[in-house]
């Protein structure tokens, strides 16, 4: 359960994106799709081992759902029990279930907790350059004036919008770059030097030309 900003460099974020959604989508759904790989967890050696262990959480538990698993035990009906109990269905080499194994993100907005994250340039009329303003996230207020969590480089005055520190990951050319591993409750594993992944993230937007789209985004994960 976390947030992350995601800087989006490039046209077509959403398509850029795409193959780093989690999959939250019925098991059937899973199956077919082509980002979803089959995650074994119990490898048919290890049965034993995992029938055991079942056997005695089952007893310590005190759910309704106990007479039930304790009957497929009975029965010997482990594949039913593996799938009731712990969710896992047999697939290639044991018992597993589907995911995206790139999974980065399981819903998403554009600007959302970091809403108004651009300063657009002020144009020389008085005027502001164009930008696109997204919906505030929770407890989080509306962008402020001259703000914007999409626009063209050329559009954006570098100088007044705080990147370093504040961006957790960059997607580019459909490649995810990251400062960590981002787990639940914003514990991050692998973590980079904050100063090292910043140079990166400047480096990146060094490198496009100022006609390129930049975007914002508040991933959930």
């Amino acid at each position: 359960m976390s947030h992350l900003s995601v800087l989006v460099i490039g046209g077509e974020p959403e398509k850029q994106r795409d193959p780093y959604w989690e999959l939250d989508l019925p098991d059937s759904e899973k199956r077919s799709d082509p980002r979803s790989e089959f995650v074994l967890e119990t490898d048919f050696a290890g049965l034993s081992e995992c029938l055991m262990d079942a056997t005695e959480r089952i007893i310590l538990n005190n759910s309704s759902n106990c007479e039930r698993w304790l009957r497929h035990l009975a029965n010997g009906d482990v594949e039913q029990l593996m799938t009731d109990w712990n969710g896992t269905e047999v697939g290639v080499g044991g018992y597993g279930y589907w995911a995206n194994p790139n999974a980065k993100w399981d819903w998403y907005s554009l600007g959302g907790r970091w809403t108004g994250f651009f300063r657009l340039k002020d144009g020389p009329d008085g005027t502001v350059a164009e930008g696109v303003t997204g919906r505030p996230g929770l407890m989080a207020e509306d962008a402020k004036p001259r703000h914007a969590d999409q626009a063209i480089k050329m559009n954006i005055d570098w100088g007044a919008t705080k990147i370093d520190g504040n961006v957790f990951a960059i997607l580019k050319a459909g490649v995810w770059y990251e400062k960590g591993s981002m787990g639940w409750w914003g514990c991050v594993a692998d973590e980079k030097e904050q100063g090292e992944h910043d140079s990166t993230v400047n480096e990146m937007l060094v490198s496009v030309g100022d006609d390129e789209l930049i975007s914002l985004h508040d991933c959930h994960i």
